[in-house]
């Protein structure tokens, strides 16, 4: 009797460990970090190709978080006092679309970055960068939301800076 039992939990473990990924997805629904609404819209995504390595391209895609800009700003300001900033509706700063976001998650490994706080949109649209290897020379790099506008804005940002720094494969 206590065989068969061995024998049904490790079949049981080995059957969880299979697939994994399917029972870890509720959670990572729960606690915000499940990706998979964004991988599902890669088919409507917005895509380039570009001559670069993947560390290249993934750091100049960070190089865009809105953190980044604000640290960089702060190490090398001379004066103390800041600038005023313009004023918007109901007394909140007036953001300006100067192209940044926030990184939520990133994973080099499995090459993607979710971003949020873009700016026109709700704050917490998220919107998917994915990057995988179209050649041996080139990443291809895919923009995908449940958001049309966030997802051409990000796309807008994105691309601008890459084709900055980088040839686009034709």
């Amino acid at each position: 009797m206590l065989n068969k039992f061995k024998i049904f939990a490790l079949l049981g473990l080995a059957t969880i460990s299979i697939g994994c990924a399917s029972i870890l997805e509720p959670f990572k629904l729960i606690l915000g970090t499940s990706t998979k609404a964004l991988e599902d819209a890669r088919f409507d995504a917005i895509s380039k190709e570009y001559k670069c390595t993947f560390d290249e391209c993934y750091d100049a895609i960070l190089s865009l978080d809105r953190k980044k800009k604000e640290t960089l700003e702060d190490k090398y300001s001379t004066t103390e006092q800041k600038e005023e900033e313009p004023v918007g509706l109901l007394g909140q700063p007036k953001e300006e679309d100067d192209g940044r976001f926030d990184v939520f998650m990133k994973n080099p490994i499995k090459g993607y970055v979710v971003v949020m706080g873009v700016i026109g949109n709700e704050e917490t649209t998220e919107v998917g960068i994915f990057l995988s290897y179209y050649s041996s020379s080139a990443i291809k790099v895919e923009i995908s939301s449940l958001s049309r506008s966030a997802k051409e804005r990000v796309a807008n940002s994105v691309f601008k800076k890459l084709d900055e720094l980088f040839p686009e494969v034709k």
